[in-house]
């Protein structure tokens, strides 16, 4: 049988598509997607909803600014789900990639790809690595939405100009890689000889580029050497090691690895990643000048490959990330393309058409095996930074994002072991000085070799806003370091992340240090300004108002703090200790009845618990 039959040309890709959503409901939030979803300011639902178009993707928030996300479609569809749970936006995310796979397949058909041709081109969508991150983060919503919109744009272009222009401008407004298939789309159009479409093509991305300009700058804010460390190499390096960044997207899609997440990877500065690289876009200039010369749809897969992994490569424009799993997506759809145009000329009769199908059925089972493997590892933070340090064991950034994450979990001995690996890395690497710093100050408080090494990552990592904030954190706890100076160390790490609760709040502890009690509660009211629900902000403006003997206030905001929805496990039992606190003090002051409902608040707050009943007796008996 040479040629397919036409529901198992689309049944079978949408049953792998329908494989990978499974997979991914009952997954949790990783990675970037708490900032996007759960803590973005612009899905607060007192926000404007054309807030989306006025402001960044990120809500302009501290530690973003390099990042410049420009992407109202994709806030709308996350807002659109307002506080759902995270298997919501993961069946979402499951039915655009469900609904790219079918899409990119119909227009490979339309393009002239067999039935065969169009079935690999489907199930490798559907089932591959490079294409699992953009499906299985919930961040990737605006690469799936780019690509949906912007296939559309580019396959109609010809035939549907009107529609077109519409879908790539709602393409353009997910994310500003979509301006991949807006080129794509331009080339088809001029290979056509279609004047004022590529005109309006060039209109369309101007005016893009003129209001995105005007909400987040041009290329956005300066991105720091540690974010990307492209930044940092001569133009000579770049090109090196941006040729070996595509050579890494190549390899993840065709020879179908698992993905690592976002700045999990390494960048390599040579070697058969360059080798690679280079060779990859050798060929794919290649053939699109002889797409070009044949009027051949290739020009169409070509043009979206190329474009896509020079942009991707950093020589040409400089990205806050080098290397992202989810912008593989764009750059496999023109490959994938590519692929399902070229077996579809071999004549069914030839004798290579037989082996070439083999070697398709072979990749794409391993990539099946490593795809599933890579979603699987979205499932959770702890899973995902697993996965990392397992495909990446020489990345400093991948062994330190797993440390970090266990230091929050408490797990000091095994974060140690991976901090040292990752310094045993990248000696310099100021993330992993940084947590070090912070595990070590969780082992031995007020030790010096935490302090040391807080230092040396201020030290090593130029712009590092955390390491900052870290050093005024661990100078706040010092008793021995003179008052100016550390409120000097914080007043520098509120310049540099003047939106951060934990750092208005240690800046406040310094200025109480010094016996400025007017400026400890001006930087107490700017945080609660700003942060009216977050636990560290409002306890410990409790504790200040206790050591300043305000304890009624106390009472009120621990009692709100308790009632709030981020209200933390510690919370409750602290108001009950405050109760007390303040029941004790209105018997000295021999208000007994008061003290008396007091405690009987604290008890209702803590039914059954034998300490709090025996305790309360002695405030209502009589005096």
């Amino acid at each position: 049988m040479r040629r397919v039959p036409e529901p198992l040309v689309l049944g079978l890709p949408l049953l792998a598509a329908l494989f990978v959503m499974g997979l991914t409901l009952g997954h949790g939030f990783a990675f970037d997607d708490p900032m996007a979803v759960i803590t973005n300011p612009l899905l607060d639902e007192s926000r404007s909803w054309l807030d989306a178009f006025t402001h960044d993707f990120w809500g302009e928030r501290s530690g973003y600014e390099h990042i410049a996300s420009w992407r109202p479609l994709t806030l709308w569809s996350l807002r659109w789900l307002g506080g759902a749970q995270p298997m919501a936006f993961h069946l979402t995310n499951g039915l655009l990639h469900l609904m790219i796979v079918l899409l990119a397949l119909q227009g490979a058909r339309r393009l002239g790809a067999s039935s065969w041709g169009s079935l690999w081109l489907g199930l490798f969508v559907a089932l591959t690595p490079a294409f699992s991150e953009a499906t299985a983060s919930i961040v990737g919503r605006g690469d799936l939405l780019a690509a949906f919109f912007g296939l559309c744009g580019m396959y109609w272009i010809r035939e549907r100009p009107a529609w077109a222009l519409v879908s790539l401008s709602l393409a353009l407004l997910s994310k500003e890689t979509a301006i991949v298939y807006a080129l794509s789309a331009g080339a088809w159009a001029l290979l056509g000889r279609m004047w004022l479409r590529c005109g309006l093509l060039a209109l369309l991305a101007f005016v893009w580029y003129g209001l995105r300009s005007s909400v987040v700058g041009h290329l956005g804010g300066a991105i720091p050497p540690l974010d990307n460390p492209l930044v940092a190499m001569s133009f000579d390096e770049r090109i090196i090691a941006g040729l070996g960044l595509v050579g890494r997207y190549v390899s993840w899609i065709l020879a179908a690895q698992p993905v690592p997440a976002d700045m999990a990877a390494g960048v390599e500065h040579g070697g058969l990643y360059a080798l690679t690289g280079a060779l990859a876009l050798f060929a794919l200039g290649g053939l699109l000048v002889d797409a070009w010369r044949k009027g051949h749809a290739l020009v169409l897969g070509a043009s979206l490959a190329l474009v896509s992994l020079v942009l991707l490569s950093n020589i040409a424009l400089l990205l806050p990330t080098p290397a992202a799993g989810r912008l593989a997506y764009h750059p496999g759809l023109g490959l994938s393309l590519i692929c399902a145009l070229m077996l579809s000329k071999i004549p069914s009769t030839h004798a290579l058409w037989r082996s070439t199908h083999l070697v398709a059925f072979g990749l794409l089972l391993i990539g099946a095996f490593s795809g599933v493997q890579t979603l699987k590892a979205w499932e959770s933070d702890l899973t995902l930074f697993e996965a990392n340090v397992e495909i990446e064991p020489q990345s400093a950034r991948g062994q330190t994002n797993l440390a970090k994450l266990l230091i929050e979990r408490g797990d000091l001995e095994r974060a140690h072991t991976h901090l040292k690996q990752a310094l045993d890395a990248a000696p310099a690497y100021p993330l992993a000085l940084l947590n070090l710093s912070a595990l070590l100050e969780r082992q031995q408080p007020g030790g010096e070799q935490a302090w040391a090494l807080a230092q040396e990552a201020v030290a090593k990592g130029s712009g590092l806003k955390k390491a900052h904030a870290n050093l005024c954190a661990l100078a706040v706890l010092r008793p021995q370091l003179e008052a100016r100076r550390v409120l000097a160390y914080c007043q520098d790490a509120r310049h540099l992340m003047p939106s951060s609760p934990e750092v208005h709040v240690n800046l406040a502890r310094a200025y109480e240090r010094i016996e400025g009690r007017a400026d400890a509660e001006r930087v107490f009211a700017e945080a609660l300004a700003m942060h009216p629900e977050h636990p560290f902000v409002v306890g410990h403006w409790v504790g200040y108002l206790v050591r300043k003997g305000s304890l009624e206030e106390a009472l009120r905001a621990q009692r709100g703090l308790a009632m709030s929805r981020r209200a933390p496990p510690s919370a409750r039992p602290n108001l009950v200790a405050l109760l007390f606190q303040l029941a004790k003090k209105r018997q000295v002051e021999e208000r007994h009845p008061e003290a008396c409902e007091l405690v009987r608040e604290a008890k209702a707050l803590a039914p059954g618990v034998h300490a709090v009943a025996e305790r309360a007796k002695a405030f209502c008996l009589s005096p």
